[in-house]
């Protein structure tokens, strides 16, 4: 009798017992967690003893094999019931005997499905946040230079009390408008509200500050100004600035100001106006610029009503304090 013993070896390499004419194997107490068909045991005819209890076997995969031919050979195991294994990351083992192969799906397109879809899943996943992050990439950098602004018009607030009657006032007017509508406001708005009317207004192109940032300007002559008069056009229903000074202008607006007055130089479509504007044309009363002589005189008389209105409920006038 034959006898080849091993000892602390955790795998038995291919093609071990080729040609072998063993009657024992012992791999008993060892590291070994399977033990493959390629290692050749179905193949010593001679073999009628095995003990390969207490090893690390794994009830896995890799262990089918070596179970299924343990029921099936005429091999003797030695000490069966102290041969066991245990699932994969679990502490407790079983006996090797009592491990089922048919509980387990081990088919090879089961087992490449189980990697590849999770990784499949995971790659679609990252491509599409990727596509959706570069197609809406000037909108988040739109909505991220919108946050930082809002921030910076809420740290040039803080340096001081919102104007209240006059109090504080640089301007009667802040002008918004788009540059493409400068001609208008040159030709029409000014004039009649400086010469005719001697209100003073703030317009960007003469009154903002050169080198200063233009959400700064922006910010305090929103601030700084009893009124902010919107000049809407489609040109304005478009302008990121245009937007951002009527976001600022609502933002005063919170404290209780009336200071908002809105002019409609022509139409705009519901759906090409921002949110915020399409709220304000539907809530507050607007005042529509007309081509006509003869109704323009009724504009103007509306126009300089409400630049002269009071900003604030009366018991927030300064008078009252």
């Amino acid at each position: 009798m034959n006898m080849w013993t091993l000892l602390s070896i955790s795998s038995v390499p291919p093609h071990a017992f080729k040609g072998s004419l063993l009657q024992v194997k012992t791999l008993q107490d060892n590291l070994l967690s399977t033990i493959t068909e390629d290692v050749g045991l179905q193949n010593l005819t001679q073999l009628q003893l095995l003990e390969v209890s207490y090893n690390k076997f794994r009830c896995d995969c890799d262990l089918v094999w070596f179970r299924t031919w343990i029921g099936t050979t005429n091999v003797t195991i030695q000490d069966i019931n102290n041969t066991k294994c245990t699932l994969y990351q679990d502490k407790e083992y079983k006996k090797i005997i009592e491990f089922n192969p048919d509980e387990i799906n081990c088919s090879k397109f089961d087992r490449i499905l189980k990697v590849a879809i999770p990784s499949a899943s995971a790659g679609l996943i990252v491509v599409i946040m990727g596509a959706t992050l570069y197609r809406f990439r000037f909108h988040l950098r739109y909505w991220n230079q919108r946050r930082r602004l809002r921030k910076q018009y809420r740290r040039i607030c803080n340096q001081g009390p919102p104007p209240i009657n006059g109090e504080n006032i640089r301007y009667d007017v802040f002008v918004c408008y788009n540059s493409k509508d400068t001609q208008w406001v040159l030709d029409v708005l000014q004039p009649s509200l400086e010469v005719q009317r001697n209100l003073k207004l703030c317009v960007d192109y003469r009154d903002f500050l050169p080198g200063e940032a233009i959400a700064t300007n922006i910010a305090n002559a929103v601030k700084f100004s009893r009124k902010v008069l919107l000049v809407v056009s489609k040109h304005f229903a478009k302008s990121e600035w245009c937007n951002f000074e009527l976001e600022m202008a609502h933002m005063r607006m919170l404290d209780h100001e009336d200071i908002l007055v809105v002019v409609l130089i022509e139409k705009v479509s519901p759906k090409d106006m921002p949110i915020l504007l399409h709220k304000i044309l539907t809530t507050t009363t607007y005042i529509e610029w007309e081509e006509h002589p003869e109704r323009q005189a009724l504009f103007w008389t509306k126009l300089e009503t409400a630049l002269l209105s009071p900003n604030c409920p009366k018991n927030r006038l300064i008078d009252n304090l």
